[in-house]
């Protein structure tokens, strides 16, 4: 078994000296001790391939050590960030239950907006906690977050637009003079009459025809990327799709202004919340080094940043993988 020419040992072998030696009782001579090592080697180089593995077994714990140290800081980093979200999340839905309570809600309508504020939050609370503890990314989870990157982009960049100028259409309706002749017990059925009264119910009718089908088919498409993003917009669809269900030209105009209000809400909390999903899902891009853009990428960056409203401009930036 002995071989002098080696200066390493097999795993075997190894586990066989160390067996042995430990057998030796605390009183042993030198002589019963080297009795055992030349068993596998002149002594020397038993000793010397001992120490080797033992040098190799503390560095393979130290680097262990400092990539757990590592994985624990990216774990606190998203729970930072993740509480941070949930925290302005908070601050804004106490700011819309105010904004309620000036314009005038009722008790009954205030404590409806709470529920469902409680209820969100709670919603988004589990949805942050599943990205935080998802940061340490496998190399197949993060192929797959890269492989749904551009659609995700793609749809969280045209919700917040297409969100901006839904907003601004149903505040448009709320403030309308013409709302009040297309609401009601009798004229919620009616056509309306007057030039004010036409312009408020075709302005009704876009609304609600967005409601039900285009403002969701953005997070339709996030939500097929799975997911914190996915499950965020999978709530945030469910809970639009409440909020214009509620809006009901038959109610009284004070009851159609108050749902119009909370659709508006509604709208800017997904818009909040999805980017809140996003950021946390793709957050591991942002300790990557931006790559170097050439000079005609940047030229390319330069005239998307100048043209946002242009549909390439889009496509420009998630090819470069610029915001």
């Amino acid at each position: 078994m002995a071989t002098a020419a080696k200066t390493q040992l097999s795993v075997k072998q190894e586990e066989d000296l160390r067996a042995e030696l430990a057998k030796l009782p605390p009183t042993a001579t030198q002589d019963e001790i080297l009795a055992v090592l030349t068993k596998y080697g002149s002594p020397d180089k038993v000793i010397a391939a001992l120490t080797a593995s033992a040098s190799r077994t503390e560095a393979t714990q130290a680097r262990t050590a400092t990539s757990e140290a590592a994985n624990q800081a990216k774990v606190e980093a998203a729970k930072t960030a993740a509480d941070a979200a949930l925290e302005r999340a908070k601050v804004a839905a106490d700011a819309q239950i105010e904004a309620a309570r000036e314009r005038g809600a009722t008790a009954i309508q205030i404590a409806q907006l709470q529920t469902q504020t409680k209820r969100d939050l709670a919603q988004l609370a589990i949805s942050l906690k599943e990205s935080a503890s998802a940061e340490l990314l496998t190399p197949k989870e993060k192929q797959k977050r890269e492989a749904a990157y551009p659609q995700a982009t793609s749809a969280i960049n045209s919700f917040e637009t297409k969100a901006d100028s839904f907003v601004k259409d149903i505040e448009k309706l709320r403030d309308s003079p013409g709302l009040s002749e297309i609401t009601g017990i009798a004229a919620g059925r009616l056509p309306g009459i007057t030039a004010n009264g036409r312009a408020a119910q075709a302005l009704y009718d876009k609304i609600v025809a967005k409601g039900g089908f285009q403002a969701l088919q953005d997070l339709r498409d996030a939500s097929k990327t799975g997911g914190a993003l996915g499950n965020v917009s999978n709530q945030e669809g469910k809970q639009l799709i409440a909020s214009f269900a509620a809006i009901d030209r038959r109610q009284d105009a004070k009851d159609v202004r108050a749902a119009l209000d909370q659709a508006i809400g509604d709208i800017q909390g997904s818009k909040t919340r999805l980017k809140e999903a996003y950021d946390l899902t793709y957050s591991y891009k942002a300790e990557q080094p931006k790559k170097t853009l050439s000079g005609e990428d940047r030229q390319a960056l330069d005239w998307a940043n100048k043209n946002p409203n242009d549909p390439r401009s889009a496509q420009i930036k998630n090819r470069l993988g610029e915001k």
